[in-house]
């Protein structure tokens, strides 16, 4: 409330710790990972039923990581027949996250913490 009279400092300090929030997921995002996670929920949904819209994961040779989030991941033939959770709504929910995700990395990167990083 405006008319408050702490409402500056209550004000500078909401300020304070945004910027704090903001550099710090900008600093702890791994663009690598929230960029597999895109692909990996783009393959798995509706849009890449057919293999040709499907995306590879990009590795690198190099460097072996244990538990890789390129690593691709298939649907099991259980979550497949699951009648609680059918397949076309796990593909929508799918597309959504790999959305999502995007929308996390482009909202971050967007922001004046990232764009200015020391």
């Amino acid at each position: 409330n405006p008319e408050e009279t702490n409402f500056r400092e209550l004000s500078e300090a909401l300020a304070e710790h945004k910027k704090k929030t903001i550099r710090h997921m900008v600093e702890e995002l791994d663009p690598k990972v929230i960029c597999d996670k895109v692909i990996t929920h783009w393959n798995l949904s509706v849009e890449a039923v057919d293999s040709f819209y499907q995306i590879e994961p990009v590795k690198d040779e190099e460097l072996v990581v244990e538990n890789d989030t390129a690593d691709k991941i298939v649907r099991p033939k259980r979550e497949i027949a699951f009648e609680d959770y059918p397949l076309n709504e796990q593909q929508d929910h799918c597309l959504e996250l790999c959305f999502l995700c995007w929308a996390l990395f482009q909202g971050v990167r967007e922001t004046i913490e990232f764009r200015n990083k020391d």
